[in-house]
């Protein structure tokens, strides 16, 4: 920032510059050439640093509108955290705004001191999901019973608000002491609580650089549950606030364990805008059954249409599926399928958006011990960012009109996949397919989440020419149909050729 000393420097040095420069037109003397030399010097060092304080001034000025048109349209391919260490490769702060994600946040700012923590972000063209919790952090203790509604297996947590001393580092376990289980919080608690968050937003509202660049509110406690009356209330009450202290009403939401199902969603999401499950298949032991994906885009995109039956909603919902991006001492790749990894993201991405996502977000960037492969999963995040963002990809996804009317039979291999875990048993068509159509062109999606090849036929589209986006193969589709073959955990995005040009960036 350009300080008010800084200010009137510059004012004098231009003032003096400019008493120089009219004795100039006349005849400069060696006094007035060693002053003008002098106070050049002056002014580029000046000039340098006051540039270099204001960049980020500068930055949220001119992001400031992208951040709110993301807002308003709600397409997010955000990492949770990042690398904090700038001597570290990949995943720092700068190359995530690089790589073309668009925005950061939840688990990257800790503590309440997000001057000291974002500053580095501030110099980035990257929006902010901005965390709520309440100062105290929640703690989830584990019991070994279960409940909850009929139709899936919960598992039990006593939620808990502690004092704790917070690392900023991801590696490190919060020092909790004086917790407070929620169920049993008074009155007096749960005001305090809530106090808390509207005086994080007030200081966030207050802050025209952050403000500008904030793109959602991301509340907590996490996994509140509906069915516990006060963990419910807490939700109510902290969705309540943010809407009533944002004039500018971005989304808001909190993270909700991916084994919930269509009727425990419907117990939190009226006090949410996006519907955003965490979908892990490494460590969920789920790892070569990407069905999983699936699966839970159906729980949300079911309690989505529901939630449009219901008056007291308002509105629908979008899908934020959180994707896999960790590994640690717990949950670590073999050699075989750490090779994997990038085809593991690239199937759950466009499985994810073949399935009725809105956004991806990513958990996460932070580095954590245990995980050894994380060059590998950044390279693959980044090379989603780039086909999405730089490629424009996510245009169609986020643009364009869904069609529901490609069909896939499969001809060879593998036609179904059992998902069978957290107390779910169904079974889903190996091959997913979504159809959009956007600026004058069919846009079909097809995602093979099956360990196998598989074959099919694809039907009832418009008879034309196809590329396939990432091979650039063509295809035509004059007989009516077009026979295919999409390898294991595969994804083919084929365009139709009405007219060129072909590249997607020209016609977005």
């Amino acid at each position: 920032m350009i300080t008010l000393k800084n200010t009137i420097a510059l004012r004098n040095i231009r003032a003096k510059s400019n008493q120089h420069f009219v004795s100039f037109q006349c005849k400069p003397t060696m006094l007035d050439i060693s002053l003008i030399i002098a106070f050049a010097l002056v002014f580029s060092a000046l000039f340098a640093t006051a540039s270099a304080q204001s960049r980020s001034t500068w930055i949220s000025a001119n992001i400031g509108s992208s951040c709110s048109k993301q807002a308003e349209n709600f397409f997010f391919l955000a990492p949770y955290s990042a690398r904090t260490d700038p001597s570290e490769e990949s995943g720092t702060i700068n190359e995530v705004a690089n790589d073309g994600f668009t925005a950061l946040g939840l688990s990257y700012h800790t503590g309440d001191n997000y001057e000291v923590d974002l500053s580095e972000w501030l110099n980035t063209d990257l929006c902010l999901i901005h965390r709520l919790w309440p100062t105290r952090t929640v703690l989830n203790k584990t019991r070994p019973d279960y409940v909850g509604p009929v139709g899936s297996l919960v598992k039990a947590a006593n939620k808990k608000i502690c004092n704790s001393l917070v690392s900023p580092t991801v590696t490190s376990q919060p020092l909790s002491t004086n917790c407070e289980e929620i169920a049993d919080a008074s009155d007096a608690q749960m005001n305090e609580w809530v106090n808390q968050i509207e005086d994080k937003i007030l200081q966030a509202i207050n802050d025209p650089s952050l403000n500008q660049r904030i793109v959602a509110w991301y509340l907590g406690p996490e996994e509140l549950r509906g069915w516990i009356p006060r963990e419910k209330e807490l939700l109510q009450r902290i969705y309540n606030t943010v809407k009533e202290l944002d004039p500018l009403n971005r989304p808001a939401w909190m993270y909700i364990p991916g084994h919930y199902s269509t009727e425990n969603l419907l117990d939190v999401a009226p006090w949410m805008d996006s519907l955003s499950m965490g979908i892990y298949p490494h460590s969920a032991n789920n790892g070569h059954n990407r069905i999983f994906i699936r699966h839970v885009l159906e729980q949300m995109t079911a309690a989505n249409a529901l939630l449009e039956n219901k008056s007291f909603v308002g509105k629908k919902k979008t899908i934020l599926p959180v994707l896999e991006m960790f590994e640690s001492d717990q949950y670590t790749y073999s050699e075989q399928d750490a090779v994997l990894i990038p085809e593991f993201v690239r199937h759950d991405t466009y499985a994810a958006f073949a399935n009725g996502a809105d956004g991806v977000l990513i958990y996460s960037m932070g580095f954590r011990t245990g995980f050894t492969n994380y060059e590998a999963y950044y390279d693959a995040w980044s090379e989603i960012a780039h086909q999405l963002t730089n490629q424009g990809l996510k245009n169609i996804f986020q643009h364009g009109q869904v069609q529901n009317d490609a069909t896939a039979i499969v001809t060879a291999g593998q036609s179904n996949i059992v998902f069978d875990s957290f107390d779910f048993k169904k079974t889903y068509p190996s091959l997913s397919v979504r159809d959009w159509f956007f600026k004058g062109r069919t846009y079909i999606l097809i995602v093979n989440s099956s360990e196998n090849d598989v074959g099919f036929r694809l039907e009832n589209i418009p008879l034309v020419n196809y590329r396939d986006f990432f091979t650039d193969k063509k295809h035509n589709a004059e007989a009516g149909y077009i026979d295919l073959l999409l390898e294991q955990r595969g994804v083919m995005l084929l365009v139709s050729q009405n007219n060129p040009p072909w590249n997607l960036k020209a016609i977005m």
